[in-house]
């Protein structure tokens, strides 16, 4: 009998901020397939005798991530209730849709388990809203992969825009944003390793994020939010902030 694939989102970073409904299908999981992003502490829901694969890869491998899709195939058809852990939400900007898609054309039940993003739970755990009634009424997410996105994405950027993976191309993704509506003057947030013992965040005018992020050596895994006003959307300090 064929088993399962569950593709299971697991929040940003700290393994606290699991879903209750990640949580069971650890419990449950024969196999586990996970990747340098996924905090030790995750692993310690899983039962004692679960199979655990890394699969971790590196930008720019896609034959790796076909033998992941192929390697979810094969485990579930051994009957297995496999979970394929991701970090955030294995459908924004994860490789989820395509895993999802190769599954069901080959007849394997699958089901996503949705877990936090980075994109709308790192601002808010460092006291940054999003979105604030008379400052900022709309929020577009994008990714800073590859050439940062189509145009028409980057001309109607929202009041506030978060830009993930931006590692190898924030001073393009800056450019971009400053190309759309927001002012090279804009305060923003760059955050590293959000959530886990190695966080930075970086708050600065949206033009000087590149050079600083540099100067004070952030490393990633980082992403980028600004938008708003200066007085409306940062509202809330906290000690560890780099402020520029």
């Amino acid at each position: 009998m064929t088993g399962k694939v569950y593709l299971v989102g697991c929040g940003p970073g700290t393994p606290d901020l699991l879903t209750i409904r990640a949580v069971n299908v650890l419990e449950s999981a024969d196999v586990v397939l996970h990747d340098r992003l996924i905090d030790d502490h995750v692993l310690e829901h899983t039962k004692d005798e679960v199979e655990e694969i890394y699969v971790g890869k590196k930008a720019g491998e896609s034959n790796k991530q076909e033998w992941i899709n192929e390697l979810l195939v094969s485990k579930a058809e051994e009957g297995n209730v496999v979970a394929r852990l991701k970090n955030g939400n294995p459908v924004i900007f994860a490789r989820g849709g395509e895993e999802l898609q190769y599954l069901k054309e080959r007849g394997i039940d699958v089901e996503i388990v949705p877990g936090l993003s980075s994109a709308t739970s790192l601002a808010p755990l460092i006291g940054v809203p999003l979105t604030k009634r008379g400052v900022s009424s709309s929020l577009s997410i994008l990714t800073g992969v590859g050439k940062g996105g189509s145009d028409s994405s980057w001309e109607n950027v929202g009041d506030t825009g978060v830009v993930l993976m931006t590692v190898k191309n924030l001073s393009r993704v800056v450019e971009k944003l400053t190309e759309s509506k927001m002012s090279k003057r804009t305060l923003s947030v760059l955050i590293s390793s959000g959530s886990t013992s190695d966080e930075r965040i970086l708050v600065s005018q949206l033009d000087r994020i590149p050079e600083l992020a540099e100067f004070v050596g952030i490393e990633p895994p980082f992403n980028t939010g600004g938008g708003g006003s200066r007085r409306g959307i940062i509202g809330h300090k906290r000690p560890d902030f780099r402020r520029f």
